[in-house]
């Protein structure tokens, strides 16, 4: 079974500190309103800086590495276009530098370091600041000059509410305007019931199934899996975006309802969207470009090559290297049955290949480092048919149906637009019932599965 790596190198242990911080700037924003907008920027600085510190000295000297670099590259971008590629390089250095690392740590050759390399959400950061400075070339003077002003600069680049894995957001999104009080509470009450309430608890009964035992253990584990690293992450994500949306900042959303595709494609427009997104403006457009191949097969191409990389941004390890290539030539077969003008089976069993492939190639992703992939050998039968406890299975199957219920409410929200409805008092209530949950309930203290990206 998967192990979640502790936050290793950090600093301090208990949460506290950092919680309080979070709590008091809240409130801050809450009561400037606008008023005082350069003294919430600071205060707003100064927590993302005990963020990142508070993850260890690694993971802060990162940040500081990347925010220099693309400060100094995003006010030379609409200048000097020959050093664009040099600055691209050195934010991309901590980020395959630490990968390359691990890697070689898997196979018994890893470099003994006085401080272990331990970066958090700086792969987030640095895929950030490689998008402002390739717009920065395109943006007007008034607007680059805007969003290259140091306060709003580094505001809005080391966030604190997105500093652990994102959204991936673009230079107009990253000014502040008025605070979204209400609705950003509400967003953030259900971040943190969907992450610390129920994924958590339900995965810590969930993960006593054996993936590698059997057929049915490992198609039961891979479902719960991809659902648990949905509700975490989509959690994380809601209370990121609900937290920066009570400081004025608009971040954008990250997954809408990925588990009702009918392709591998339409889910990665559904799931971490601002990754996929980025992908596809600042890799995929490059790469389709390129002459290496007639147009059609040169785009296929150009979309295996992304999401092998995809993997690779996620870690060398074998697990992430095959996730990535599956997803990849699901892509090149969809594409080219839509070429040739193939028949489609109906969308409800489109939905159910696009399920079970999508359990299927979470497997070497929920086992990354294991070389002989024994759970993609269960998932085929190769290990027989397996059973799987009641004690498991059950909470498992309680994944399954939060997700269900997650989506539609989406989709239900989408449609009617709750939200908007929103009264102070709702707000107060939704906050506060999350609070009594989280604690009453149970807080695992497990960190979000994507930080470590």
């Amino acid at each position: 079974m998967a192990e979640e790596a502790p936050l290793a190198g950090a600093w301090v242990v208990s949460p506290w500190p950092a919680t309080l911080l979070l709590v008091a700037t809240l409130l801050l924003a809450a009561l400037a309103r606008g008023r005082w907008p350069r003294v919430l920027a600071c205060a707003v600085l100064a927590v993302s800086v005990a963020h990142y510190a508070w993850h260890g000295p690694t993971t802060l000297a990162a940040a500081i590495w990347l925010l220099t670099v693309g400060f100094v590259g995003v006010r030379r971008a609409q200048t000097d276009r020959p050093l664009r590629p040099l600055f691209v390089l050195l934010l991309l250095l901590p980020v395959f530098g630490s990968n390359l690392l691990e890697l070689l740590g898997l196979f018994g050759a890893g470099l003994r370091l006085a401080v272990p390399l331990h970066f958090i959400g700086t792969s987030y950061l640095a895929l950030e600041l490689i998008a402002h400075l390739v717009d920065g070339r395109t943006m007007e003077p008034q607007a680059h000059a805007e969003s290259a002003a140091p306060l709003r600069f580094f505001t809005g680049h080391g966030l604190f509410a997105k500093a652990l894995a994102g959204p991936i957001s673009r230079p107009k999104e990253l000014l502040p305007g008025g605070p979204a009080t209400l609705d950003g509470a509400l967003q953030l009450a259900y971040g943190a019931v969907l992450k610390l309430v129920v994924s958590d608890n339900l995965w810590a009964a969930a993960s006593g199934l054996d993936p590698k035992a059997g057929l049915f253990g490992a198609w039961s584990y891979g479902a719960a899996y991809v659902v648990h690293l949905y509700l975490d992450f989509a959690g994380y994500s809601h209370m990121a975006i609900g937290a920066a949306a009570m400081l004025g900042y608009r971040l954008p959303p990250n997954f809408q309802q990925p588990f009702f595709s009918t392709s591998i494609s339409e889910f990665w427009r559904r799931w971490h969207m601002t990754l996929s997104f980025w992908l596809r403006d600042y890799l995929f457009a490059r790469l389709a470009r390129r002459k290496w191949l007639e147009p059609r097969r040169q785009a296929l191409l150009a979309s295996f090559l992304v999401m092998v990389v995809c993997g690779a941004w996620h870690g060398f390890a074998p697990g992430f290297l095959l996730w990535g290539a599956l997803h990849g030539a699901a892509i090149v077969v969809e594409r080219t049955w839509l070429a040739r003008k193939l028949l489609l089976p109906a969308a409800p069993v489109r939905r159910a290949l696009t399920w079970a492939f999508l359990v299927l190639s979470f497997l070497p992703f929920a086992f990354p480092a294991d070389l002989r992939f024994g759970a993609v050998q269960a998932a085929f039968g190769l290990r027989g048919p397996g059973t799987a406890p009641a004690a498991a299975l059950v909470p498992a199957a309680a994944l399954v149906a939060v997700a269900a219920v997650d989506h539609l409410a989406a989709a239900l929200n989408a449609r009617h637009s709750l939200a908007g409805r929103l009264t102070p008092e709702l707000a107060a209530f939704a906050l506060t019932l999350a609070t009594l949950l989280v604690f009453a309930l149970g807080f695992s203290g497990a960190q979000f599965i994507y930080a470590g990206f």
